[in-house]
């Protein structure tokens, strides 16, 4: 596809990810043409995508940005596409037939009319899938995994999102297990982004949003049906000390493949550190949404506020704006309600 005319493809480049358009970029194809009439074609498709940024991935940097192509979102392998282009840093974009949507699926990737999707550069094949041709039944089909960090301001607030594809036939719906760690992240990409893999940290699987919390590079074992694929995240959790309990830290906007890109802030301020009145977390998001914030010991929340505004005086009391979801221990903080699309703060206290 030839991107033309230019000025309308550079114009939806400008909002891909969060702020104003400040400079033109340009796009760099990374794989062959969408064949959405071929079966064939749909695995190749993204596994090219990601062999290819091992070389084409060393172009994609300032001005420059891969793309990994459209796809549908009403298909046989929508979300296939869809959990790859959510993570593959590249643009996205869809090419529907008029009527044909998937809204569902097109709003897991997006909000406010932007692209949820990693800034920190292109998506890289995890190590253990370079070597491995998870397209040949002879081996059974490994699971293939891409990775990218995602999120975060500063040193130590980056996460990192896995897409995890099984290529196998889609009618057959054969599960493989693998497993996903932070191991996937190659270490370039870690550094650069400032991922801290000393910290324990909230992983959270897109499609059933299970949270579970691992230590380090501890790995999470991970089941994908055939012609299916999962996207996990692992967001960074702030040790509260004795006077709160336990870890907190946000996994970003629920409900999305890949929500904590929506994440440009995560600050934790105690008494012992910041000569705070009590201990305060705060998460910032470029965009609105549900937030999700996990907490370790929900019962020594005493405030919820979102940009100032108190929406709750306890973690586990529901009501319009706040749910406690107890069997993740995630908080899920409505912040649409306060009709802004950026969420400067969302503190539990």
């Amino acid at each position: 596809m030839s991107h033309s005319p230019n000025v309308i493809f550079d114009t939806i480049l400008g909002k891909l990810g969060s702020g104003e358009i400040k400079q033109w970029q340009s796009t760099f194809r990374a794989s062959d043409d969408f064949y959405p009439t071929q079966p064939q074609s749909h695995q190749w498709h993204v596994y090219t995508n990601a062999i290819n940024t091992l070389l084409l991935g060393s172009f994609a940097r300032g001005h420059t940005i891969l793309d990994w192509d459209m796809f549908h979102s009403k298909h046989t392998y929508s979300f296939l596409h869809a959990a790859a282009r959510a993570v593959s840093g590249s643009t996205v974009y869809v090419s529907d037939k008029l009527g044909e949507h998937d809204a569902a699926l097109i709003k897991s990737m997006s909000v406010a009319g932007r692209a949820l999707r990693s800034q920190n550069g292109p998506a890289w094949p995890s190590a253990d899938s370079i070597f491995v041709d998870p397209l040949d039944d002879a081996i059974g089909k490994p699971l293939f995994k891409i990775s990218n960090a995602v999120g975060g301001g500063s040193a130590g607030e980056s996460g990192v999102v896995v897409g995890i594809f099984n290529f196998g036939d889609p009618v057959a719906r054969v599960p493989g297990a693998g497993w996903v760690s932070l191991d996937d992240l190659n270490h370039a990409t870690a550094v650069s982004a400032g991922v801290d893999n000393s910290k324990d940290f909230a992983v959270l699987f897109a499609k059933t949003q299970k949270v579970v919390v691992v230590s380090r590079n501890e790995p999470v074992p991970v089941v994908v049906d055939s012609g299916d694929a999962e996207v996990v995240t692992f967001a960074p959790l702030l040790q509260t000390g004795d006077n709160f309990g336990g870890a907190v830290g946000t996994v970003g906007l629920l409900e999305k493949l890949n929500g904590y890109a929506a994440v440009y802030q995560s600050i934790l301020k105690t008494p012992e550190t910041d000569f705070a009145s009590s201990v305060t977390y705060s998460a910032g998001l470029w965009a609105s949404g549900v937030v999700g914030i996990y907490i370790e010991n929900p019962e020594k929340v005493s405030a919820v506020r979102v940009d100032g505004k108190l929406v709750a005086t306890a973690a586990n009391s529901n009501n319009a704006q706040v749910s406690w979801l107890s069997e993740t221990k995630i908080l899920a903080v409505d912040c649409r309600a306060n009709g802004r699309e950026e969420i400067k703060d969302t503190v539990v206290e």
